[in-house]
C-alpha cells in the first residue's frame, strides 16, 4: 500500500469528506468547525506529508491588531500547545500545519498530526483571534 493509500483509509476512516489532485500530489479536505469552513491541504511530496490548514491573512488584521503581540501570542501558543505549530507562508498567510517524513509514516502518528493541525485551526478561531478581535 502507498502513502497515498493509506491517507486516503485513514480519511475514510476518519469520515472526513476529501477530493484528490493528482497533479499536485495534495488531498483537499473541507468541513466546519467553530462556524468557519476548514479547508486542509495534504500534500505528499518526495521526503515529507505537509499538512496545511490556513487560517488567515496576515494583511487583513493589520489595521485592527498590535501585530507584535499577535505575533508573540502566536509564539507562545505554539510553543505551549503540544503538536500545534503555526506558521507563516511567503503569501502573508497563517497557517496551522504538521509535518510527517515519508520514510518515518505511520498511519497512526499521522492521524495524531492531522489531528493537532485541526486542533490549532479551531483553537485559533475559538480562543486566540477573540482576544485581539473582541477587544
Amino acid at each position: 500500500m502507498s502513502v497515498k493509500d493509506d491517507i486516503e483509509k485513514l480519511l475514510k476512516d476518519m469520515k472526513l469528506e476529501y477530493e484528490w489532485d493528482e497533479k499536485t500530489s495534495r488531498f483537499l479536505l473541507k468541513f466546519k468547525i467553530a462556524g468557519k469552513y476548514l479547508y486542509a491541504f495534504i500534500i505528499i511530496g518526495k521526503k515529507w506529508i505537509v499538512t496545511s490548514i490556513p487560517l488567515i491573512r496576515i494583511s487583513e488584521l493589520e489595521d485592527k491588531v498590535n501585530l507584535k503581540d499577535f505575533y508573540e501570542t502566536i509564539l507562545k501558543e505554539t510553543f505551549y500547545l503540544k503538536e500545534v505549530n503555526y506558521g507563516l507562508t511567503e503569501e502573508g498567510v497563517l497557517v496551522s500545519h504538521a509535518e510527517t517524513a515519508i520514510e518515518a509514516f505511520n498511519p497512526n502518528d499521522f492521524k495524531v498530526e492531522l489531528s493537532s493541525a485541526i486542533l490549532g485551526f479551531r483553537y485559533f478561531f475559538e480562543t486566540i483571534l477573540p482576544r485581539f478581535i473582541n477587544k
